[in-house]
C-alpha cells in the first residue's frame, strides 16, 4: 500500500511454516508498539489451525451434536464471563490468551454421554494442519511474506523507520532473510542529509 512506511519482504523458504506465526506473534506486536505505528499487515504464508474431524457412527452411538463439541471447546478455551472493562462511558471488551495450550488439552475433554462420560477424542480426530494462503506474494518468482507498516495521520515517519529497523535488526531475521522494498522514512532522511550537505 502507498500510505505505508515501510515494506518488507520475507522469502518463505524452507521456514514458510513457522514463519507466519513468528511475524503475527513476536514481530507484528514489536512493530505496533512503535509510536505512530496505526497498523500492520502480514501477507502470504499459511496459518496454522486446529481441524476437528468427527466420526459420525460415534457420535450417534453416543448420540452427540457436533454443536455441542463445539460449545465444550470454547468454554473449555473461554474465560470465564465479566470480562468488560468499564470505562466512563463506554464499555471495552477484553480479550485474553485463550487457556487451551496443547492439542491433548482437546482431545482429553470429558464428554457427557448416555453411558457416562467419554473423552473428545473418542468423537474426533484433533490435527494441527496449514491453512492454505488467502494471499500469495512474490518477489522476482519466490514466495515470500510481507510486511505493511502504516502510520497514523500525525505519525513521524523518520522516527518509525528508525525504531521499525532496529527491531528487524534484533529479531531473530538475519539481514539474509529479509529484503525492505520501500522504506519511506529511511528516503526521507536520505534526502535531507543530501539537503545538509549541500
Amino acid at each position: 500500500g502507498n500510505d505505508s512506511v515501510m515494506n518488507i519482504a520475507v522469502p518463505a523458504g524452507e521456514k514458510g511454516q513457522g514463519l507466519r506465526g513468528y511475524l503475527e506473534n513476536n514481530l507484528k506486536p514489536l512493530f505496533e508498539s512503535v509510536e505512530g505505528v496505526a497498523q500492520v499487515v502480514v501477507a502470504g504464508g499459511g496459518v496454522d489451525e486446529i481441524l476437528l474431524q468427527f466420526n459420525p457412527d460415534r457420535m450417534a452411538a453416543g448420540n452427540i451434536n457436533p454443536l455441542a463439541l463445539g460449545q465444550i471447546i470454547q468454554e473449555a478455551n473461554g474465560i470465564p464471563q465479566g470480562t468488560w472493562l468499564q470505562g466512563r462511558g463506554k464499555n471495552t471488551p477484553l480479550v485474553f490468551r485463550t487457556q487451551i495450550k496443547e492439542l491433548d488439552h482437546i482431545r482429553q475433554l470429558p464428554i457427557q454421554t448416555g453411558k457416562g462420560v467419554a473423552q473428545f477424542q473418542h468423537f474426533a480426530q484433533v490435527v494441527r494442519r496449514q491453512r492454505p494462503p488467502e494471499e500469495i506474494v512474490r518477489l522476482n518468482g519466490e514466495e515470500c511474506l510481507s510486511v505493511l507498516i502504516k502510520p497514523s495521520y500525525d505519525g513521524n515517519i523518520l522516527e518509525i523507520s528508525r525504531r521499525c529497523r532496529q527491531i528487524l535488526d534484533e529479531s531473530h531475521l538475519s539481514e539474509d532473510d529479509y529484503r525492505i522494498l520501500y522504506d519511506r522514512g529511511n528516503d526521507l532522511a536520505q534526502i535531507i542529509r543530501n539537503i545538509v550537505i549541500a
